[in-house]
Formats: C-alpha cells, structure tokens, sequence
C-alpha cells in the first residue's frame, strides 16, 4: 500500500513513505528477553508500543473477567505466534 502525501520538499515525502513501509512490515512475534511465561505480552507489547506491564495488567483482568478463557487464549498464542530470532 502506497501513500502519497503532497509535500514541497522530496525528503518529507521520502521519509513519510519510509515510515508508512516501516509499520506495514511490523510482524508480532513472542519476545526471548521481555517473558514471564512465554513472551507473548512482552512480544505484543512491542508490536503495539506500549510498555509490556501494561499489556499483562489489561491481559489479567481480563482473563478474570471472562472465566479464565484467557489462559486458553494464552497458551493457542504459544503455538501460533513464532519467537523473535535474535
């Protein structure tokens, strides 16, 4: 997908498209050095940009909400997310 922006200087331009390709080639993968268990949080919290604890804090409260089906839900992301290579 490429963006085109109108902007009078070329580099603005060159930089915009950079960045639009940069986060369309984002992938989530489990993290080896932000894990607990098995990096799944750490992992999504990378790919989102937000700080990891935060991403645990919402993941608990929302398995306690929903009858621990996110323990399920974590351990089908064990298998289907792949790890980062180092």
């Amino acid at each position: 997908m490429d963006v085109i922006v109108q902007i009078t200087s070329n580099n603005c331009l060159y930089d915009i498209k950079n960045s639009v390709m940069d986060y369309n080639n984002k992938k989530l993968l489990r993290s080896k050095n932000d894990k607990v268990i098995g990096g799944i949080c750490g992992g999504l919290g990378k790919y989102l940009e937000i700080d990891s604890t935060v991403i645990r804090v919402l993941y608990a409260i929302l398995t306690l909400f929903t009858a621990f089906s996110g323990i399920l839900l974590y351990i089908i992301l064990l298998f289907i997310i792949p790890i980062e290579e180092e």
